[in-house]
Order: C-alpha cells, then sequence, then structure tokens
C-alpha cells in the first residue's frame, strides 16, 4: 500500500518535471505527501520502533493503539445490532469469530470452555496493519492484540477478563493461539 501511493508521488512529480510545472504543483504534491504517505510512515516506522523497545515499554505504548482497535471492533459489533455490554455471551462470541474470519480470511475458530474462550488464528498475524502496510512485525506488536482483546472483552462482557497469549506466529508459533477467561 505504501509502496503504491510513494509510486504515484513519483509518478506525478516526473510529469509535472517533464511539463516544466513542478513548482506551480509543488503545494498540491507536498498535501499528498502529508495527508497519504507521511502517516502511513510514520505508523511503520512507530512499530518498527516498538520491535526495539523491552516488553514493558511496548506494552505501555501497544495498550492504548489495541483499545482503540477495540472500540473499532465493538463498533461494528454494536451496528450490526449486537448490544454493548451485552449480558448474552454467545451472541457476543458469534459476532467476535465473525469479526476474526473476517480479519484472517476465514481462518480463525473460537471455542467457548465454560467461562474462557480460545481464539485459534492459522496462517499467521491478522492484524490489519500488518497485513495492509506490509510491515515486518515484531514479537511486541502482540502485545496490541493482547491489549485489542481485553478491551473488546472487558467492555463487551462488563467485567474484567484475563487475556493469555498461548503461542503467536510472531514468538515463533504456528498459530496465533490466545485465551481469554472472565
Amino acid at each position: 500500500m505504501i509502496d503504491e501511493k510513494i509510486e504515484e508521488l513519483w509518478a506525478t512529480t516526473r510529469k509535472l518535471v517533464e511539463e516544466g510545472t513542478l513548482e506551480e504543483h509543488l503545494p498540491e504534491q507536498m498535501e499528498f505527501f502529508a495527508r497519504q504517505i507521511l502517516p502511513l510512515l510514520a505508523i511503520k516506522g512507530f512499530f518498527k520502533g516498538i520491535g526495539k523497545l523491552d516488553e514493558a515499554a511496548a506494552n505501555t505504548v501497544l495498550s492504548e493503539t489495541g483499545k482503540l482497535c477495540g472500540g473499532f471492533t465493538l463498533a461494528s459489533m454494536a451496528t450490526r445490532g449486537l448490544e454493548i455490554p451485552t449480558q448474552d455471551v454467545d451472541a457476543f462470541l458469534e459476532a467476535h469469530e465473525k469479526a476474526e474470519n473476517t480479519a484472517s480470511g476465514g481462518r480463525s475458530k473460537l471455542t467457548r470452555e465454560g467461562d474462557a474462550v480460545t481464539i485459534v488464528n492459522e496462517g499467521g498475524c491478522i492484524c490489519p496493519l500488518v497485513k495492509t502496510l506490509e510491515m515486518e512485525a515484531s514479537p511486541n506488536h502482540c502485545l496490541c492484540t493482547t491489549s485489542h482483546l481485553e478491551h473488546l472483552y472487558e467492555t463487551a462482557l462488563g467485567r474484567p477478563v484475563e487475556v493469555e497469549l498461548i503461542e503467536t506466529c510472531l514468538r515463533g508459533g504456528d498459530s496465533c493461539t490466545i485465551r481469554i477467561s472472565w
């Protein structure tokens, strides 16, 4: 995605140079860069830096990112008719499994075991940022997922939860397997 946007900017810039009109179009080129490319580069750089932090520091930063992502997922569920918070745990889990499968391309499975659920995502990291921005994520990136799920489940269920990373692809596992208990 970023590479395509950068190529689009360079193609337009080359054309303007050939036409001799770059100077008059420079403000709009800079605006395109600032609005379309710079935020994507900043996010990519942000996550690259997160990979260099110790786990505690990375978790401090990524907990906020995960909450924002979880808030988006909750809003999406609410627009589809799920009341948040909900007393209907099974309806919430069904909505969450649907969201996970949308993100993973159908490679996710949720299994409820009493007051806990295990999520298994096969075939690599399903984070939309990793996929869309084609970035190299570090094992610290999984902390964002932990915060995302904690916010999602605590808000939807109206009670504290515990999120445990059993294994993740970014940490050497064959799948991303996460257990959430309440």
